[in-house]
C-alpha cells in the first residue's frame, strides 16, 4: 500500500504543488498585475486534489487521449473549476492555463512515477533480446589460405635462371 499509494500520491502533490505555484505566481502577475492572497494554502488544496485524482487514475501521456478519455475529460473539468474558483483565474484564462497544464503536469509526473516505482504500463513493450544481424560475411567459410615458406619473389627469380 505505501509503494502503490502513499509514494505516488507524495511526489504527485510535490510535483503539482512546485509546477502550479511557479504558474499561478507568474500567470497571475502577468494577467492581473498582483496574486490572489493565500496563495499558499490554494495551491496546497488545489494539488491535493489534483494528485488524488492522478493517484486514483495515473493519467498518463499513453492513454490520455485514447483509453481513458472520459476520465481525462473529467479531471479537466475538474482542472478548469480549481483554476477558475480556487486559483482565482478569469474563466477563459482559466480554461487555457489549466487545460494545458493537466495535459503537461500529468503526463509528466506520471512518468516520474513510473520511473520511480519500476512499474511497466500497459501498452509499452518490453525490452527483447537482441535480433541476429540480417547480413553475413562475404566470405566462403575456408580458413585462410597457408602463406609459403619462400620469399617473395623466389620463385619468379628460379624460373628466370636456366
Amino acid at each position: 500500500m505505501f509503494v502503490t499509494l502513499i509514494v505516488p500520491f507524495l511526489v504527485y502533490w510535490l510535483i503539482l504543488f512546485v509546477a502550479c505555484w511557479i504558474l499561478l505566481e507568474y500567470a497571475q502577475t502577468y494577467l492581473y498585475d498582483e496574486v490572489t492572497p493565500a496563495m499558499p494554502l490554494k495551491v496546497a488544496v488545489g494539488t491535493l486534489i489534483f494528485a488524488g485524482l492522478l493517484t486514483w487514475r495515473r493519467t498518463s501521456f499513453e492513454s490520455l487521449f485514447l483509453s481513458d478519455l472520459p476520465w481525462s475529460v473529467f479531471q479537466a473539468i475538474v482542472w478548469f473549476v480549481v483554476f477558475t474558483l480556487l486559483f482565482r483565474f478569469h474563466p477563459p484564462h482559466a480554461l487555457g492555463i489549466s487545460l494545458a497544464a493537466f495535459v503537461i503536469l500529468s503526463g509528466a509526473a506520471t512518468l516520474a512515477i513510473n520511473s520511480m516505482t519500476g512499474a511497466n504500463p500497459e501498452g509499452v513493450v518490453a525490452t527483447r533480446a537482441p535480433s541476429k544481424p540480417v547480413r553475413q560475411s562475404l566470405g566462403t567459410g575456408l580458413p585462410p589460405p597457408v602463406a609459403d615458406s619462400a620469399p617473395v619473389g623466389s620463385d619468379q627469380a628460379e624460373k628466370a635462371s636456366p
